[in-house]
């Protein structure tokens, strides 16, 4: 390796580097290609895939799906934030081919992913949700159940008992025997009551005068 020569050094690095990755003078289209069986129908990714079945591709240094590539092949779009979903109108995961590719947002997403099922992955039918798009309320209630399991509720089904825990009102003064008094079936604080009365009455002082 030359070591006086720095133009010489850094052929020499790139040489040694490109010899060991040779993948690297590749474009896209020579990587990409070769892992798509062609069919009449689908393209079928035949590389790395996700546990959904999607495939997974390395694009500007990044771990992407292939379908997102497949559909930057063909019209140059390519949106590396969210906002906008590459839908499959063929409902196959795995394929890349760009007829059946379309941009949609998420929430169209969302819709046509569940468009062509009646039913959830566990078999329960779906329903139309408020949100827009079907959802299974069998699943919606054991999620809820689950949560309410792992996290119990001591005061489950007891109406106003944060306000029954309350020794005083919200400006100190105590709720006893003198100072209670009840307004449909309610705690409230005399003293407070009282001052909310002299000062409505000041404030309208000069209004009841003129009205007498």
């Amino acid at each position: 390796m030359p070591h006086k020569d720095p133009e010489a050094r850094l052929k020499y690095a790139r040489d040694r580097y490109m010899k060991l990755h040779p993948w690297h003078e590749r474009t896209v289209e020579d990587r990409f290609w070769p892992n798509v069986a062609k069919t009449n129908a689908c393209w079928l990714w035949t590389g790395a895939v996700s546990k959904q079945g999607y495939g997974q591709f390395t694009f500007r240094g990044k771990k992407t799906s292939a379908h997102r590539v497949s559909f930057w092949l063909a019209t140059g779009v390519y949106h590396e934030g969210r906002g906008f979903h590459i839908h499959h109108v063929c409902h196959n995961p795995s394929c890349v081919n760009p007829n059946h590719l379309q941009e949609v947002s998420a929430k169209e997403h969302a819709i046509e992913t569940h468009s062509g099922t009646a039913t959830c992955k566990y078999g329960h039918p779906l329903e139309m949700g408020r949100v827009g798009y079907r959802v299974c309320p069998v699943c919606q209630k054991g999620y809820a159940a689950t949560y309410r399991a792992k996290h119990p509720n001591p005061h489950a089904g007891q109406l106003g008992w944060r306000n029954k825990e309350k020794a005083q009102c919200n400006h100190g003064h105590p709720f006893d025997e003198g100072n209670t008094i009840w307004e449909n079936g309610k705690r409230a604080c005399r003293i407070c009551k009282r001052r909310r009365s002299l000062e409505w009455y000041y404030r309208h002082k000069q209004l009841l005068l003129v009205e007498v």
